[in-house]
């Protein structure tokens, strides 16, 4: 399957997937954790490194190259995650 995105909604889409990972999972525990979630995300982690470092062996990527992509995006929505985080506390509290 193949789609088209600017470079705007290709970002949001990175967004987008690191949200519903995080909220799949932010319950969970460790082995709890649905890990076909992070694993997508991871995998477009690594495409957006790829597409940023122009790499053509996606082989060559390193997972703490991932993990910085990851940590980026991360930034880019941690507003959102916070104020997921304070309704669900809210939520939980009031029950």
């Amino acid at each position: 399957m193949q789609i088209e995105l600017d470079e705007k909604e290709w970002l949001m889409l990175l967004q987008l997937s690191l949200l519903g990972e995080y909220v799949v999972n932010a319950g969970r525990g460790g082995k709890e954790a649905l890990s076909e979630y992070r694993e997508l995300t991871d995998k477009l982690c690594r495409r957006q490194y790829e597409q940023t470092n122009r790499i053509s062996d996606s082989e060559a990527i390193e997972e703490n190259e991932i993990a910085d992509v990851h940590d980026k995006i991360f930034d880019t929505v941690s507003q959102y995650l916070e104020a997921f985080e304070q309704d669900v506390l809210k939520e939980n509290g009031t029950k």
